[in-house]
């Protein structure tokens, strides 16, 4: 993928994304690194950049919620459990190491979302989910509600082709609005 000067390299391993080394004018600025286990579920996920070191786990959970814990540079950032519907993911509570908890709540229309049939996307959905806001996977997102700050909250409107996908989006919240549009 590359954009504006801006790279992204895929490598796959089958159908699973393991490695994305992102440039910058040609110039390695990250290399991202994914690990599976033997059921294909993303275990753990380091993001090595010019301003350090990443490292983020997840176990799989029976009730099918993942459970995660961030470092960054080698400390204990933050743990907490991701829910998912299908391959959206609708819930994050974080427990940072200075005492504070965060939940950020996604919901989704039921039109496919653009990164639907990417191979291997779903589990790049979670990577650094605490800290970032997520896509959807197989839907799009409506509405991101946070609850430790409201100023990150936005809602999504879409013009969708024939197809049920998006080909237009506009974002809305207390930061302004955006728009995207897809060809």
């Amino acid at each position: 993928i590359s954009d504006d000067g801006f790279e992204s390299v895929y490598t796959y391993s089958g159908n699973l994304i393991t490695k994305i080394q992102s440039y910058l004018d040609g110039n390695l600025e990250t290399t991202e690194t994914l690990a599976y286990n033997s059921s294909n579920q993303l275990i753990s996920y380091s993001d090595n950049s010019l301003f350090g070191l990443i490292s983020e786990s997840y176990t799989h959970n029976t009730d099918g919620t993942i459970s995660f814990s961030r470092s960054e540079d080698g400390d204990l950032y933050s743990t907490g459990v991701i829910t998912l519907v299908g391959n959206d993911v609708s819930k994050v509570v974080t427990n940072y190491e200075f005492d504070l908890t965060t939940t950020n709540i996604y919901t989704y229309d039921t039109k496919n979302s653009p990164f639907k049939n990417i191979v291997g996307y779903k589990w790049i959905l979670l990577c650094g989910v605490s800290e970032n806001q997520s896509d959807g996977c197989d839907h799009n997102i409506l509405t991101y509600t946070d609850s430790e700050s409201p100023f990150n909250n936005y809602t999504c409107t879409y013009t969708y082709n024939s197809l049920n996908f998006p080909t237009f989006i506009s974002y809305s919240g207390n930061q302004g609005t955006a728009t995207v549009t897809y060809n």
